[in-house]
């Protein structure tokens, strides 16, 4: 039903960040789309459309740096 809608990967994903974000102390960004994600039923498309653009362009910016100073 509902959750065969979104990517379970990229809300894992998404739960990552924010638990790197808590442990950075920033909570900003994953933290709070995550949190909206969870509580908004009414928005959680639009929220989740949100969140994993957030994660693809995480995880793109971390691939195009990744071996770049080796």
């Amino acid at each position: 039903a509902e959750a065969d809608r979104y990517d379970e990967a990229t809300v894992e994903r998404a739960i990552e960040l924010a638990r790197e974000e808590i442990a950075e102390g920033t909570r900003t960004q994953f933290t709070a789309l995550v949190t909206d994600f969870a509580d908004e039923t009414a928005h959680r498309d639009l929220v989740y459309r949100r969140l994993s653009e957030h994660v693809e362009r995480r995880d793109r910016k971390a691939s195009d740096v990744e071996g770049l100073f080796e």
